[in-house]
């Protein structure tokens, strides 16, 4: 019986090795071969293209981000809102990042919304004028901000800060833009636009600041209106 099944097994081959269905074989052969090469080569060209996005990122976040980020910091730093939010919101408590998580910090601090919109609210638009002037690389844009925004007495030769609501109106777009630009930034890691391991190598550091920095401003900039 066993040799029966050994005899016709063989015949079977033989039938397959046939001129024509070697040809069929080898075709077919030829055919998967080609096509995991151009697997091969579409999943190289897909990590290339990852990679190259993610230079184009890195430096979009050098030019665009990084420039804001100085730019709100240094009013943060400067206005002591940077040590309120250190106090208010410590980095190492955050975790949710929703409206209950704000919710409580608030109450641990015996604080309300409005108190820290006033506190946004009352930074000095004289320092924000100040830092836009000192952050400007080209002469021609700080003197057109001191020519739009400050007035010299005739008499006293005193300067004073004119345009003052749009001074805060303006530092308040550039913090809902600095918003946008790093959930722009993290939709392109997400979904896997761009590589995110070599992007968090180098820029994670900066952008974990920036995310805990306006920590607040991402609770509710979604639902009302920042300030």
């Amino acid at each position: 019986m066993a040799q029966i099944k050994l005899i016709d097994i063989f015949k079977l081959i033989g039938t397959f090795l046939t001129k024509n269905n070697l040809v069929g074989w080898l075709t077919m052969l030829s055919a998967i071969a080609s096509a995991f090469f151009a697997l091969k080569a579409y999943l190289l060209q897909k990590k290339r293209a990852k990679k190259d996005s993610a230079c184009d990122l890195a430096k979009c976040y050098s030019n665009s981000v990084l420039n804001r980020s100085v730019f709100i910091t240094t009013v943060f730093k400067h206005s002591k809102v940077l040590d309120f939010v250190r106090d208010t919101f410590p980095v190492d408590k955050i975790s949710a990042f929703d409206k209950e998580e704000l919710n409580s910090f608030l109450s641990e601090k015996s604080l309300s919304e409005d108190a820290v919109k006033q506190k946004i609210q009352g930074i000095n638009p004289e320092l924000i004028l100040n830092v836009r002037m000192y952050a400007s690389r080209q002469p021609t844009e700080r003197s057109s901000l001191f020519r739009d925004f400050t007035q010299q007495d005739a008499k006293t030769n005193e300067v004073k800060i004119i345009n003052e609501p749009y001074l805060r109106e303006d530092f308040m777009q550039e913090i809902i833009d600095l918003l946008n630009e790093l959930e722009w930034f993290s939709m392109c890691c997400n979904y896997g636009i761009a590589d995110e391991k070599l992007l968090y190598q180098s820029l994670h550091q900066t952008f974990i600041s920036n995310v805990w920095m306006l920590y607040y401003f991402t609770q509710t900039s979604h639902t009302n209106k920042v300030c």
